[in-house]
C-alpha cells in the first residue's frame, strides 16, 4: 500500500482519503477543491493555470475530476 509522509510525521495512504473525500460529489467546484486541499482559491487557481492540477473550465467555473485531485495527493 502506498503511504505518504504528512508534515507531523503522519502517513496517510489513497483509502484514508477516499474514506475521507466519500461525502464529496466525483466533479468538484473551486470552493470545494481548495477546501480538500486546504489553500486559498487563488492558490488552487495558480495552481490550475501552472498545469499542476488538471481541471475542465465549463463555463465560468472550473470543475475538478475528485480522482484527479486524490492522484495529487497521494503522490
Amino acid at each position: 500500500m502506498q503511504y505518504k509522509k504528512l508534515k507531523r510525521g503522519f502517513y496517510i495512504n489513497k483509502m484514508d482519503y477516499t474514506h475521507q473525500l466519500k461525502h464529496y460529489p466525483d466533479i468538484l467546484n473551486a470552493d470545494q477543491a481548495a477546501e480538500i486541499l486546504a489553500i486559498s482559491k487563488k492558490t488552487l487557481y495558480k495552481a490550475i493555470s501552472n498545469k499542476s492540477l488538471p481541471a475542465v473550465k465549463i463555463r465560468r467555473e472550473y470543475r475538478i475530476v475528485k480522482t484527479q485531485l486524490m492522484k495529487l495527493l497521494v503522490s
